[in-house]
């Protein structure tokens, strides 16, 4: 399959020679740089959305964690990222992890279950790791106390997470594809490159016809509507534990 270049399919013209060079000069993403070949790509030409000084709506953009939640709903992320499929890179390795609001317990996440309704709510406070992911989940899927979970990740990070990993991730609710079948995933997150992430685990679930859905949201009630319930409860940030009463 030919792959082709940021320029080449949204033609902005800010490669070397293009017609908007002298205007808006040349885009950091046609010039040699640490990401060429990353997606198959020429220089950063299949990376753009983690290069500064690139264009969305033809608007000049700055540093990748600030511009992530405009490139995330770029159709030509979403080609790079089919065409890629589990081999899709989204995030550079060497990025700065962005502040969570509370500090990694141990060195390890530390990751609270409520069960409420039909809906299980992990809460999870720190920087998560893979393997944490995973035996969170394995441990869900084989008890099916409810076919409903949601990851809350508003005092967590993925940033530590790999595209390999995301795949192996979306993997684990396939042993479990007779009792899973119908069950609903939804990651809730406040910041771009989780969200982000969430978005390479939902395309990883449809490509390998997973028994579960999932999907990334930013609000908690958006969520909740689509599972089809009134409300999930909020987390107390002062007693550290949730409210019932709701």
């Amino acid at each position: 399959m030919e792959r082709k270049n940021c320029w080449e399919v949204m033609n902005c013209q800010r490669q070397p020679g293009g017609e908007k060079v002298e205007e808006l000069g040349v885009c950091p993403a046609t010039l040699p740089n640490k990401y060429d070949s990353f997606n198959k790509g020429k220089h950063g030409g299949r990376f753009c959305w983690a290069i500064a000084g690139n264009l969305y709506g033809g608007k000049l953009e700055g540093a990748y964690l600030d511009k992530l939640g405009n490139c995330i709903n770029c159709q030509f992320l979403k080609q790079v990222n089919e065409e890629e499929a589990q081999d899709f890179v989204l995030s550079p390795k060497n990025l700065k992890k962005e502040k969570i609001k509370v500090s990694d317990i141990n060195g390890m996440a530390k990751i609270i279950t409520h069960m409420t309704g039909k809906v299980i709510i992990q809460k999870a406070i720190g920087t998560l790791t893979a393997k944490e992911i995973v035996r969170a989940l394995e441990e869900f899927c084989a008890g099916m106390l409810t076919k409903y979970i949601v990851w809350d990740l508003t005092e967590a990070s993925l940033g530590d997470i790999t595209s390999k990993e995301i795949k192996n991730i979306a993997k684990v609710p396939l042993k479990y594809t007779d009792t899973g079948k119908g069950g609903k995933m939804a990651l809730v997150s406040s910041s771009d490159l989780d969200y982000g992430l969430g978005l390479i685990m939902e395309s990883f679930m449809k490509y390998l016809n997973s028994p579960y859905e999932l999907r990334p949201f930013r609000k908690m009630t958006d969520a909740a509507d689509w599972f089809g319930v009134d409300s999930i409860p909020e987390f107390d940030g002062n007693t550290r534990a949730y409210r019932t009463d709701n």
